[in-house]
């Protein structure tokens, strides 16, 4: 993936302040998507609540490479995309071999419960790259059309495709609800959504669990 078309020096300070040590349990939680397709953060494995935004932090943008072997981290290495110096697959521990593609950010929870929570989300899993890139796409474009609000406000969901041997596949979704600066206070609010006139109640929301 090659670097975003941006002047590294209109982020120069904010890159000197923002995420020092990516790797560092700071005020940042790490997220994840489950098996079942399922957001969740924290330690106590907190469910990504039904209807929240979150903010990511285009200064955040990391890319490197991890390694697993048999299901235990051997190794993981990443820079910033804005700044950084890009991690070299054919330097990496054994020539790269073994090495997958890995892309992250930080983001932080703009609305309900959660609001202000901020997490750390990396992945390399074939869709959550494609999910992340698309995002990296649509942050291209704002930065050529109006790179004042590079902030994107995003929701996070998932959805499945049926592998013969493994039954459901989920992949993630990052959509981009809107866009704020990055030194916004606020977030826009969510979009009302229109509903239809019910002659019952509505249903209740799913309640929210953390992992036991």
């Amino acid at each position: 993936m090659s670097q975003l078309p941006i002047d590294p020096t209109a982020l120069s300070t904010a890159i000197a302040t923002a995420m020092q040590n990516l790797g560092g349990d700071g005020d940042f939680q790490f997220m994840k998507m489950t098996k079942a397709g399922e957001f969740m953060f924290g330690a106590d494995e907190t469910e990504v609540q039904e209807g929240s935004q979150w903010a990511i932090d285009p200064r955040s943008i990391t890319k490197g490479f991890i390694k697993w072997v048999d299901s235990e981290l051997e190794g993981e290495e990443m820079a910033q995309v804005f700044g950084g110096q890009p991690i070299i697959k054919s330097n990496l521990p054994d020539s790269g071999v073994g090495w997958s593609e890995q892309v992250g950010f930080a983001l932080a929870c703009t609305n309900g419960d959660d609001k202000g929570v901020q997490c750390l989300y990396k992945s390399n899993s074939k869709g959550g790259l494609k999910a992340i890139k698309s995002y990296l796409s649509a942050l291209q474009g704002q930065l050529a059309s109006d790179p004042a609000n590079s902030v994107a406000v995003v929701s996070l969901s998932s959805d499945f495709y049926k592998h013969k041997t493994y039954g459901r596949i989920y992949n993630p979704i990052i959509t981009i609800e809107s866009w704020m600066a990055l030194d916004s206070t606020e977030a826009p609010a969510p979009k009302a959504v229109a509903e239809e006139p019910a002659e019952e109640p509505a249903p209740k929301g799913r309640t929210r669990r953390r992992a036991v």
